[in-house]
């Protein structure tokens, strides 16, 4: 009776081993399936952007009241993104199409959006004829390197937004910089008060996957 007792107790204690083990190879599997879609969800993945779709704003205050505001068209553009986040990108900004959309001016008194363009296009701002386009390049994460002017500075990007409608994608974003790091100011201290420093820029990119 006693060995009896004794050959049952080693059988249960094997079947239990046995079913422990098996339990632990699903437990197993299961992560190996669920670190493989994870990998499989964090692919980079590369975006065509159409620049003819996508857009560049910008807007500058002068007396804390009155603005100008316009567009600009991009030259070129490229973005990476991992997931729902930007991995990475670049465009170039074509200054040569800088054009004012607000109404903030009076002709009779000589002042148009012709001339708020040619002060834009001089030398004293953005110096269009001997650097006619400006660049960003997209850093991993919320920032990225803004050149100007032959001057390049690392700036912040904010406002960041990932929209995707089946293969679509369209990315948003805003930076704000300094335009005093950039040479971007009137010869004239008097005249360069009147500005804010502080000059915004809206960039939303759409492509396909």
């Amino acid at each position: 009776m006693k060995r009896n007792t004794q050959l049952m107790l080693l059988i249960a204690s094997t079947a239990i081993i046995a079913s422990c083990g098996g339990s632990n190879k699903d437990n197993e599997t299961m992560e190996e399936t669920q670190n493989t879609t994870t990998t499989e969800e964090a692919t980079s993945a590369p975006v065509t952007i159409d620049v003819q779709k996508s857009m560049v704003t910008w807007k500058g205050v002068m007396l804390g009241v009155k603005y100008h505001e316009g567009t600009v068209q991009l030259k070129e553009a490229s973005l990476t993104l991992n997931g729902d986040q930007v991995e990475s990108g670049s465009f170039i900004i074509d200054l040569t199409t800088i054009q004012p959309t607000d109404d903030n001016y009076n002709p009779k008194e000589g002042y148009s959006q012709e001339k708020l363009v040619g002060h834009l296009s001089s030398a004293d701002f953005f110096d269009v004829a001997n650097h006619p386009t400006a660049s960003f390049k997209i850093n991993e994460g919320s920032t990225g390197m803004l050149t100007i002017r032959g001057n390049t500075h690392e700036e912040s990007i904010t406002d960041i937004k990932v929209e995707r409608n089946d293969n679509m994608v369209t990315v948003s974003g805003k930076v704000v910089f300094d335009r005093q790091k950039y040479d971007v100011s009137w010869a004239s201290p008097m005249k360069d008060m009147v500005l804010s420093d502080e000059i915004t820029i809206n960039v939303k990119l759409t492509g396909t996957l």
